[in-house]
């Protein structure tokens, strides 16, 4: 993210505020990257009070903006503008020193249903697809971060509390409070079958990012849940790892007729809960879906994928950043889709 500092920064009075938010932008860890690029008319400042008391803090500071200047002519597409502008004039993609300070000074949020189990799907789609590194980077540095709602409905509480966060600030540079919040929602969709339409609890909430200004910032996935993104090969591991006990062997019945479902069941199957009615029982569209699944095979889905120790929830989405059978190949072919690089680029453009 490339960031401007404007020419009338460095004439206010406020040299701390300069100070503070030149460091916050600059600073990168030990053997690690940058967060962000700073983008200042050298010239233009070079005589000002400000910046010759900044050069005594920052050593380097001619160089460091020469190069910086250096790299946004030679990878921005021509006429390009930096990202946001700190500067005291009014404008969407502007911020003054106590705004830029706020806003740049807080990591990214990824909101999750469950950060705690969740948050694996996701850290594995940024191991195996992130090339630039650039994300994985930032979850080492704690410039991403996984937080809990509490489930799909508690998103919109949640939310109203993040953004109440900022209301003394937003009042004080008469701005909407969403102007500084950096996140994004990704939640299952809980469908039952592909062409089910949205729940109402997901249209409620999108009516509710759209009002606060956020309705870009929400994914809400196309399978029925993260674990259904579970790569086909970490179920010929699981099956490695069984014993003979009884509890394995229902486990392991489980699994290969899994293994023998297309990839829309899968999709759309309930891993955990399996079936809650007799399949007769079941909407026309289930039905349909698993219509070749009657009998034996039915009622083992029936009973859901019972795991061991700690449990399900517990172990199987830890599977996605331990097992040796996730890669890059395996969630894409898993996905069929370019979804999780949607994903990806939905939380890139936010750092």
């Amino acid at each position: 993210m490339w960031i401007s500092i404007n020419k009338d920064i460095f004439e206010n009075i406020d040299f701390e505020g300069l100070s503070y938010i030149f460091h916050i932008l600059s600073w990168s860890p030990k053997n690690s990257i940058s967060r962000y690029n700073i983008l200042i008319d050298l010239e233009g400042i070079k005589q000002l009070d400000n910046y010759t008391r900044l050069k005594e803090v920052v050593k380097n500071i001619d160089s460091l903006l020469e190069k910086e200047f250096d790299d946004f002519i030679n990878t921005k597409p021509k006429n390009s503008k930096a990202d946001f502008d700190i500067t005291n004039k009014k404008d969407v993609f502007n911020f003054n020193i106590e705004e830029s300070i706020r806003f740049f000074s807080q990591p990214v949020s990824i909101v999750l249903e469950n950060n705690k189990n969740d948050a694996y799907f996701i850290k594995s789609i940024i191991e195996y697809l992130d090339t630039s590194n650039v994300l994985k980077e930032h979850i080492k540095n704690g410039w991403i971060k996984f937080e809990n709602a509490g489930g799909c409905g508690n998103v919109k509480n949640f939310l109203e509390g993040e953004l109440n966060s900022f209301e003394d600030l937003a009042y004080r540079n008469n701005r909407n409070k969403f102007d500084y919040y950096r996140g994004i929602v990704i939640l299952d969709s809980d469908k039952d079958y592909p062409t089910q339409s949205i729940q109402t609890k997901y249209v409620i909430l999108l009516k509710f990012l759209e009002s606060i200004g956020l309705k870009d910032n929400i994914h809400i996935l196309e399978k029925r849940m993260m674990d259904n993104y579970m790569p086909d090969e970490v179920f010929d591991e699981i099956i490695l790892e069984l014993t003979n006990s009884k509890d394995d062997a229902i486990l392991k019945r489980w699994i290969n007729v899994y293994k023998k479902l297309d990839s829309i069941q899968k999709d759309f199957l309930k891993y955990y809960d399996g079936f809650s009615l007799d399949f007769n029982n079941l909407t026309p569209e289930v039905k349909l879906l698993f219509n070749n699944q009657m009998g034996a095979n039915f009622d083992i889905l029936k009973s859901g994928f019972k795991y061991r120790g700690k449990g399900f929830k517990n172990e199987f989405p830890l599977k996605f950043f331990t097992s040796s059978r996730v890669n890059r190949h395996t969630l894409e072919s898993r996905s069929g889709s370019d979804e999780l690089n949607v994903i990806l680029s939905k939380i890139s453009k936010l750092l």
